[in-house]
Parts: structure tokens; sequence; C-alpha cells
């Protein structure tokens, strides 16, 4: 993930979504055809965030406070500083998706 781009979800989906409730989607291609999808659902009520992972990752559902989703986002979120081979990388494979599909 480029450094910003999670920062930049993680307020929408823990902070502004907190107060409004909503749900986010990301989705991605599978190998072999088809698409993955990962969804997050905010309940301003009870002020949980609750993903809901694809099937085809065999990993089970969670439901935690907004509170606990920080720790939880940045646990596994992948930095790639800019001017680093990652960085670059991955700004490469963004910008041929972006190309393809015009």
């Amino acid at each position: 993930m480029i450094q910003g781009l999670d920062d930049t979800l993680f307020k929408l989906l823990a902070y502004g979504l907190a107060k409004l409730g909503g749900t986010s989607a990301v989705e991605w291609p599978l190998p072999g055809g088809g698409r993955g999808r990962t969804t997050w659902t905010v309940d301003p009520d009870s002020s949980t965030v609750r993903i809901i992972f694809d099937p085809r990752a065999k990993r089970p559902n969670l439901e935690l406070p907004v509170t606990e989703f920080e720790r939880y986002w940045h646990e596994r979120a992948v930095f790639a500083k800019p001017g680093t081979p990652l960085h670059q990388e991955l700004t490469e494979d963004l910008l041929h998706e972006v190309r393809s599909r015009r």
C-alpha cells in the first residue's frame, strides 16, 4: 500500500463513517478469473467496525470497536516509502492497471 493512501482509507472508515455509519468495500482480481471482496461496515450506534472477508480468504470475519480498528489496520498495513524500490514497483503496477482499463 502506498504511504498516505492507507491513512486516508483509515480516516474515512474509522472516523468519517464512525459518526455516519456506512460500508466500504475493496475488490481485487483473482488469479484465474473472478473477483475477491472485503467489506468494512461501521455501526455508529455501537461504535463497531465489522469486517467481512471474501469467503475464499478462509479468514474469520471480525467485529471490533472503532478504537481498536486503528491498531488492527496498522498491524496489517504495508508501507512503501517514496523513492524505495517497493514504492516504484507498486506505482508502476497501479499505473499499468489504470492504463489497461482505458
